[in-house]
């Protein structure tokens, strides 16, 4: 979990020195990771405001997903295995907004309201799925924030009635439709 905070930190222009992060590098892969400008988030009063994050950052690193606003992203997740998924990059921008999902395949777009964000999460996988978020806020301190498990096959909203600079999720684990619990 710490090499999360690391990222989420890194995202917000922290520099942080670590052996484990000198030693590994995401965006090695094309594709892997992008360049984060300016993040356009909501205000008060639907003014927005802009966080600078000037950062090149990984889309998928350590089993994270890391959106920034406006950003759409496609996972793919084993479907038989138990227990934590391992996720693996399948598509993002407009490929992935596009994209005709296959079995096993999630698609994540981050947006920004005039009041809020809002995560829309698509699935085209068999199994329902928990798993957890982490948001940044514009102050830079990483939280914990509730989010209800994916309905196989379905679409699920999250919303927030405030900022996100970065939202992070990680820990799909299938359940059964019994254990439909937002956590």
């Amino acid at each position: 979990m710490w090499r999360l905070f690391l990222w989420l930190a890194v995202g917000l222009g922290v520099s942080l020195a670590s052996e484990a992060f000198a030693a590994t590098d995401p965006c090695q892969a094309a594709g892997a990771c992008r360049e984060i400008g300016d993040v356009r988030l909501p205000g008060d009063e639907g003014q927005s405001q802009s966080v600078h994050v000037g950062q090149t950052l990984p889309w998928v690193v350590d089993n994270n997903v890391l959106l920034f606003p406006g950003e759409t992203v496609v996972i793919s997740l084993p479907q038989k295995q138990e227990g934590q998924l391992p996720m693996s990059l399948v598509a993002t921008g407009e490929a992935a907004k596009t994209r005709n999902l296959q079995a096993g395949e999630l698609r994540f777009n981050f947006e920004v309201g005039d009041s809020g964000m809002l995560l829309i999460a698509t699935s085209a996988h068999p199994r329902w799925l928990h798993y957890m978020a982490v948001m940044v806020t514009p102050d830079g301190a990483p939280s914990k924030t509730s989010v209800c498990p994916i309905i196989a096959g379905k679409m699920a909203f999250e919303s927030w009635p405030h900022g996100i600079v970065q939202l992070a999720l990680t820990n799909f684990i299938p359940v059964g439709e019994e254990e439909l619990v937002c956590s």
